[in-house]
């Protein structure tokens, strides 16, 4: 178990981030000791760090709570896990293509930056 600190420190989000998503629907309220502290499992930091890796790429806050609103599908019934996957299916391949023209646009740069570097080296011989 971990205090919100040591949750904290192992995903890079501050404690009042990990509030707010909590208060947001982001993320489920954890487990609390003595009626106040929260504990995170480490299955939980795992959770927050699939979260931080999705807002990493530059995926939003509306689309994360979309995608973890339902929780686990592997927790759900049948009937119930097509809807939720297809949903979460959309969602990602939307991010998937707007993740692929950011990096289409991030080789162009570098491919001009490249060339730049190659000018400057050769005005240096």
């Amino acid at each position: 178990m971990f205090t919100i600190g040591e949750a904290s420190a192992k995903t890079g989000l501050s404690a009042h981030t990990l509030r707010f998503y909590e208060k947001e629907g982001i993320l489920p309220f954890p487990k609390r000791v003595n009626g106040k502290d929260r504990v995170y499992t480490a299955q939980d930091v795992q959770f927050i760090q699939f979260i931080c890796s999705l807002k990493s790429t530059g995926m939003s806050l509306q689309d994360i709570k979309e995608i973890v609103k339902e929780g686990c599908v592997l927790e759900k019934d049948v009937p119930e896990i097509s809807a939720i996957i297809l949903i979460r299916k959309t969602i990602l391949e939307k991010h998937l293509q707007k993740l692929q023209h950011q990096k289409h646009e991030i080789e162009s740069v570098i491919g001009v930056t490249e060339k730049k570097l190659e000018i400057y080296k050769s005005m240096l011989i």
